[in-house]
């Protein structure tokens, strides 16, 4: 969007940031957190933006969560948004009670995660190697600053959480200091001496901290009691609205969730419990191709986030008004990256459709404003 179709569309690009988050953090206390004031803050900044300009069409974009909530600010904002462009938007993940339907199973996440991995051996040998050893053996090889940092309830737990987060950055290139499809790197480091110094760097890589030691992760393993919400902003909205119902039951590690476990934990941080279908009661969940017109939604194969996303097959009367686009050798929004000559044909094609159906719209933006203009001098006469 910045680097091609911003500068070929002579386009103004416009990053708002979102209230409780980097510097834009109000005084106030935490319950005007919600997706519905985000929304609301992005509509306000953008009227006061386009007073400057005379009609132009605006489009929204985001992946992952900002895919989620550009899906919701087209439906929330029609007027204002004319189209959008939503990557890796997992926004079925929040529809539970729909996910037989859609095919969807509380172990997509993890199914897609083990399905990326052919080492799966390796990483059991790995992970039974650090539960065997001596935890400070096992702090001292993953340079942690406390044995608090490796996790609440197994010393193997911050080394199941980097591999959990890589399957979503299986970027074709370095990114971040991790090589180029980097679950590929990964097993070959595992497989080819499975234990702890290998775990340990493969860790590292997925990590990719600066720091003398690697301190209690705020959203991860030391930071967060067990699977869940921890402190912070998204650790507040995972209270309230944005909470994931995932399991983990594969050989890299069990976890079932419990919405019971959530609630004691989201009521200990805050003071509440997470309501796990307020998201849908708002925008609509799977319904919302159906009631939606100009999104284009992409989604990732490699990408464990995939899951949630909507699917042209299950949409067939929302195509006319929508498009989708699938990449099978993509991870997680990486169509939103900048073009890479390492970058697989699928992701390169489906930029390519991206900009022609956006580019279409646009056109009928300019076709409908010119066509009410005509009308409304000819009224006015």
């Amino acid at each position: 969007m910045t680097e091609v179709l911003a500068p070929a569309w002579g386009g103004l690009v416009v990053f708002g940031e979102a209230r409780y988050y980097g510097a834009s953090v109000p005084k106030y206390d935490e319950t005007w957190l919600s997706t519905e004031l985000i929304l609301a803050d992005y509509a306000s900044l953008l009227r006061s933006v386009m007073s400057e300009y005379e009609a132009c069409p605006v489009i929204s974009f985001g992946g992952s969560y900002g895919g989620s909530l550009t899906t919701f600010f087209r439906a929330s904002y029609p007027s204002l948004v004319w189209a959008a462009l939503a990557s890796s938007a997992p926004v079925g993940y929040y529809d539970k009670a729909r996910w037989p339907e859609f095919n969807v199973t509380s172990n997509t996440f993890s199914d897609i995660v083990a399905k990326a991995y052919d080492c799966l051996p390796a990483i059991q040998k790995s992970i039974a190697a650090i539960e065997d050893a001596p935890v400070e053996d096992v702090v001292a090889a993953f340079g942690v600053c406390s044995v608090e940092a490796l996790g609440p309830d197994s010393p193997a737990e911050l080394f199941q959480y980097a591999l959990e987060s890589l399957p979503q950055l299986n970027y074709p290139y370095p990114v971040d200091g991790r090589p180029g499809w980097p679950v590929e790197a990964a097993c070959g480091v595992l497989a080819a001496s499975p234990g702890i110094a290998s775990a340990a760097n493969v860790t590292a890589m997925v990590l990719g901290t600066s720091e003398p030691c690697t301190p209690a992760l705020s959203e991860g393993p030391g930071g967060v009691p067990g699977d869940g919400p921890g402190p912070g902003s998204w650790g507040y909205q995972s209270c309230t609205q944005t909470l994931h119902q995932f399991d983990s039951s594969t050989r890299i590690r069990e976890y079932v969730f419990s919405l019971a476990t959530q609630d004691e934990t989201c009521t200990n941080l805050y003071g509440l419990a997470p309501n796990t279908t307020a998201l849908t009661d708002i925008y609509g969940g799977y319904a919302l191709p159906n009631t939606l017109s100009r999104v284009f939604f992409s989604n990732g194969l490699l990408d464990p986030w995939s899951g949630g996303g909507f699917f042209p097959e299950f949409y067939p009367n929302a195509t006319e008004k929508n498009a989708f686009c699938v990449m099978p050798n993509a991870a997680h929004h990486l169509d939103l990256r900048a073009p890479n000559p390492a970058d697989p044909p699928d992701v390169a094609r489906c930029r390519a459709e991206a900009k022609h159906t956006l580019e279409a719209w646009i056109a009928d933006f300019f076709f409908h404003t010119t066509s009410e203009l005509t009308i409304g001098s000819l009224g006015e006469g």
